[in-house]
């Protein structure tokens, strides 16, 4: 391993050592499902509701809202049912959000598809500054680092969850794919930047409902980062013991 290598994967675990272990939570039998993670997940239902509301009433098509909405369709969709709130019942607001997203998929994607490029671009320039920031002796803390990295993997899953619902719900072949494809090359060519990310892995991979394989392959490869990350952790764990 080259020592700038090891540089960065040094700084970025010392960022995540008080997360990391939350990670292994996953790999209990029972992974329960806490309250706070149903607190989160009624969090997301309710954004999609008044995203939905909001777009129904207007019609207007901002397409950062658009992409957001199309995003969380498919993340409630990759989520255990029994952490789905209650509402979510035929005619119940997230049941009309799920339709609205639905019967407006065509005019949503048009409106993702006129920023994603520009989204992907972003998103790259802002990981390749924090791959920096573990490498700058003077550069910002591991508090800070540890936000950083949790936006941008929030980013990412948006854009890859936005990518499937557009395939799922109107073209196989979605443009979006570009524009995610970049950005999860970057991401696992360098998952040791987003080692801080301990807390939020832990948590998608215990909601995760346990047979999205089966039922939705393709919505079961978004949960693929995760994984690439916590393999990360699990080689800088023996990287640091040889080390040692």
């Amino acid at each position: 391993m080259s020592k700038k290598r090891f540089q960065l994967q040094e700084s970025a675990y010392c960022a995540s050592d008080r997360t990391r272990l939350s990670v292994a939570e996953h790999d209990r039998p029972d992974h329960i499902i806490t309250e706070a993670d149903r607190t989160q997940v009624e969090l997301w239902a309710a954004e999609m509701v008044v995203l939905s509301k909001y777009f129904s009433r207007s019609r207007e098509c901002r397409p950062e809202a658009a992409l957001r909405l199309l995003a969380l369709w498919s993340r409630l969709s990759r989520i255990e049912p029994s952490a789905l709130p209650a509402p979510n019942q035929p005619g119940g607001p997230l049941s009309e959000a799920c339709t609205c997203v639905r019967e407006n998929a065509g005019q949503l994607i048009e409106a993702v598809e006129l920023i994603a490029a520009e989204h992907a671009l972003g998103w790259l320039e802002r990981a390749g500054g924090l791959k920096e920031s573990y490498l700058d002796a003077i550069g910002i803390s591991s508090k800070q680092q540890q936000r950083f990295a949790t936006s941008l993997l929030h980013d990412l899953d948006d854009l890859e969850l936005a990518r499937h619902t557009a395939e799922t719900l109107n073209d196989p072949r979605s443009s979006l794919t570009d524009s995610v494809m970049k950005c999860r090359y970057w991401l696992t060519e360098n998952a040791h930047a987003f080692l801080a990310c301990g807390t939020l892995i832990a948590t998608e991979l215990r909601i995760m409902r346990h047979d999205l394989p089966a039922i939705d392959r393709r919505l079961c490869e978004t949960i693929d980062k995760y994984l690439s990350i916590r393999s990360a952790m699990e080689e800088m764990d023996r990287d640091l013991s040889f080390a040692s």
